[in-house]
């Protein structure tokens, strides 16, 4: 039940994440703000992907650290569960 929860914390993350980053292309903003906000945005949602890899366990806590990680040092976008 925990795990589930815990998942669907993530999925709302990186839903809002995506939207955020889609909203960002679709409005136009321009570039360097764009890019400011976005890395901002990088840092805050790792923060919460490492957050919630805090609470569960094993593989779930493993891949949720690992999008953190891509997410932070790369800007990947990470993927849902």
């Amino acid at each position: 039940m925990i795990i589930s929860s815990i998942s669907e914390i993530y999925n709302g993350v990186v839903n809002h994440y995506q939207f955020t980053v889609a909203c960002h292309a679709e409005n136009q903003t321009p570039e360097n703000t764009a890019a400011f906000r976005i890395s901002r945005l990088n840092e805050r949602v790792a923060n919460q992907l490492n957050a919630l890899a805090d609470m569960g366990d094993g593989e779930l806590a493993h891949k949720f650290q690992m999008e953190a990680q891509s997410l932070e040092l790369h800007g990947n976008s990470p993927t849902p569960v």
